[in-house]
């Protein structure tokens, strides 16, 4: 049930997600772990 939660809520985010991802891939190596840390926490 938890992970069918997750999945839909990928699925309605999935397009912001992938444009906060490319925002993410234009900075430097040092900043994007921390901005995946807080995407997948937060």
């Amino acid at each position: 049930m938890k992970q069918t939660i997750i999945l839909a809520m990928a699925l309605i985010n999935n397009r912001s997600r992938a444009t906060y991802i490319q925002r993410v891939s234009e900075l430097p190596d040092g900043i994007q772990p921390v901005l995946f840390l807080g995407l997948l926490t937060g």
